[in-house]
């Protein structure tokens, strides 16, 4: 269901009741500490896509969407431009089954923007890449792969995707643009991660590889049954991020297995030692800092704060200037006024002895999980991987 974030009276409602007892409006949305205008937008240019893969948050309600015509879309790269947004990512949907892709980016180009991309590499050639890198203003483009053999990715991606996908991979490296990669971890592949990271690094020489896991939401969700991962399937793949990170230092992540499992190390190691952590920044929801330098269009101009948080539309392109939106929308004061929230004030986290430690997770998991954004995520909660939560055991 669409959601308007119109009064901030209003959204005193949604934080935890201790809290609102405490604050009032003035101290809890006071001037935020954030540019004038977003750095950076993320754009799913489009809801079409060559492929129905089963990890797909951007699925279902979200294809239903309609696509921004042609014309919409390079009045607001005219619109970024003149704000002076620096990035833009593109992704979808799958951004390269736009006829008009070319045009959009030139136009993007023509305001003095970079811009990477999020793709499932399958409609890459030799021409679109060599495209892509005479822009000059390419940064990257990220292709997703699931598997190290046809018989793991396309499981998970659809029929012919992996062949394809690697194909395009020495398309855009023969080009010149730099190409990163995004494995989703799930229950269907987890024992293939070695040989994820080999097939990578090893044999198409990418550079830079992340991973995560499969979103609950849209197609993810319908197969959760499917690709939910086991305690014992979580502690494999912490067990095989961790070590592939020591011979491949470029691998990363900001969410799942791998950024879970280092996190979970360095508590133990600091509680082994009997020392404090090493930040004062853990305690409150702090995870995402998104909404304090990007701002998130859907394939239908509905502005939100990410993606992963479709209902929350903050207004549409066209009708309400960007900067307005970013300056004056309640629904995004709302969002950052939540990092003020401490975990103590939470159910679910008032006794947990990991608190310093913690910043919450996901706002978008912890809808999902929840029904709340003022909420942990579950499944980032150090507790619940230790399973020394009785409330939720993965």
């Amino acid at each position: 269901m669409v959601q308007y974030y119109n009064s901030v009276s209003s959204l005193l409602r949604y934080f935890p009741e201790a809290l609102a007892r405490e604050v009032t409006e003035e101290t809890l949305f006071e001037p935020d500490p954030c540019m004038r205008t977003p750095r950076s937008v993320d754009i799913s240019i489009t809801g079409k896509c060559n492929l129905r893969c089963k990890t797909c948050y951007y699925a279902d309600d979200m294809v239903a969407r309609r696509n921004l015509p042609t014309k919409r879309w390079l009045t607001v790269m005219d619109e970024l431009g003149s704000i002076g947004v620096m990035n833009v990512s593109l992704s979808g949907g799958e951004p390269m089954t736009r006829k008009d892709i070319y045009q959009i980016i030139e136009r993007l180009v023509q305001n003095r923007m970079r811009f990477s991309m999020n793709s499932n590499g399958m409609l890459f050639n030799q021409e679109n890449s060599r495209f892509m890198a005479e822009t000059k203003r390419c940064d990257s483009i990220q292709i997703s792969i699931d598997g190290s053999s046809p018989e793991v990715h396309d499981n998970i991606r659809g029929s012919g995707s992996f062949t394809k996908a690697v194909q395009g991979i020495s398309f855009l490296q023969e080009a010149g643009v730099d190409v990163t990669v995004r494995v989703t971890i799930n229950r269907q592949n987890v024992h293939d991660l070695p040989n994820i990271f080999r097939l990578l690094y090893e044999q198409l020489k990418v550079a830079s590889v992340s991973t995560n896991e499969a979103f609950p939401r849209g197609a993810a969700q319908c197969n959760l049954k499917e690709l939910d991962m086991t305690p014992e399937d979580r502690r494999v793949a912490e067990g095989y991020c961790i070590e592939a990170a020591k011979h491949y230092p470029s691998l990363s992540a900001m969410a799942g297995p791998l950024a879970l499992g280092n996190q979970l190390m360095e508590i133990k190691a600091t509680l082994s030692n009997g020392q404090a952590p090493s930040s004062d920044y853990g305690g409150y929801l702090r995870a995402c800092g998104g909404v304090f330098n990007k701002l998130d269009i859907l394939h239908d101009g509905a502005v939100v704060p990410c993606n992963q948080l479709p209902q929350m539309v903050l207004g549409y392109v066209g009708e309400t200037p960007l900067k307005t939106i970013w300056q004056e929308s309640d629904g995004l004061r709302y969002m950052r006024a939540r990092q003020k929230i401490p975990l103590y004030h939470l159910e679910s986290c008032h006794d947990c002895q990991y608190q310093a430690f913690c910043t919450g997770g996901c706002p978008a998991m912890a809808y999902a999980a929840t029904g709340k954004l003022t909420s942990r995520d579950p499944r980032s909660c150090y507790r619940a991987l230790l399973g020394e939560d009785a409330e939720y055991v993965y």
